[in-house]
């Protein structure tokens, strides 16, 4: 697979700190249809209602004591994430993926949050973000959804809403971990067909059937109405062979 590795040298900052510092790797095509990574790969998209041509490559994210990832929205035309824990974090030791805009379940309703809003938003804009918080108040607080890395739990959440703009209940973070090994496994739905799959699948049959026509054997065709006779008598005309005398 392709490695990369975000650091305090990587593009983007939060309060002067790395936006992360955790390790991941792309899976290239012949890993993805390993058969139990392709079997988890359509019960995701099966999850999601997404076509399964439509998707990045698959990324296994990496964190150790130390490591997190800060405040962001996959954005990038990403329509949906689909995100499953390949290793438990136990109770306390961190690395729990927050949403700072979402209570967590049992905060009553009318509960002030403890800290100032995580997102801040451009004037006169609805979707366009100005600036997201240090992370580190909020994975402290009990006041916000965190989830915390349990073997085999998946998460599933959209960062689009229906009308393409932005979902800003999908902005969220990977808490500190303090202690152990948290390891995920995660797939970026798009909105338009990834082109790998369309190459590939151009010399590869059983590729083709395996993504492209992937489910199509279970549809079925419609019937089509017979055009009315007079239509029908115009295309048969307009198909004679024209004489010249």
């Amino acid at each position: 697979g392709r490695q990369s590795r975000l650091n305090k040298d990587g593009n983007q900052s939060v309060a002067g700190q790395a936006l992360r510092n955790s390790t991941s790797f792309t899976l290239e095509l012949p890993g993805e249809l390993d058969p139990a990574v392709d079997e988890l790969l359509q019960r995701a998209h099966l999850a999601a209602r997404h076509p399964i041509t439509y998707g990045e490559g698959i990324q296994v994210a990496d964190y150790h004591a130390g490591n997190y990832y800060q405040f962001h929205h996959d954005a990038m035309r990403r329509r949906a994430t689909f995100l499953v824990y390949l290793t438990d974090v136990a109770e306390g030791d961190g690395g729990e993926t927050i949403f700072p805009m979402i209570r967590r379940p049992g905060v009553p309703e009318d509960q002030p949050p403890p800290l100032p809003p995580a997102v801040t938003l451009a004037a006169n804009s609805t979707d366009k973000v100005k600036e997201m918080k240090e992370m580190t108040p909020y994975c402290e607080s009990d006041f916000y959804l965190k989830v915390r890395p349990q073997q085999g739990l998946a998460v599933l959440f959209y960062g689009y809403r229906p009308d393409t703009s932005r979902e800003l209940y999908a902005i969220h973070g990977s808490c500190p971990l303090k202690h152990g090994h948290k390891a995920l496994w995660q797939r970026w739905m798009r909105f338009e067909e990834n082109a790998l799959y369309e190459r590939a699948a151009a010399e590869d049959e059983s590729l083709r059937r395996r993504r492209a026509e992937w489910g199509g054997e279970r549809l079925l065709a419609p019937a089509r109405e017979d055009p009315p006779p007079d239509e029908a008598a115009g295309q048969m005309s307009d198909e004679s062979p024209t004489v010249v005398a």
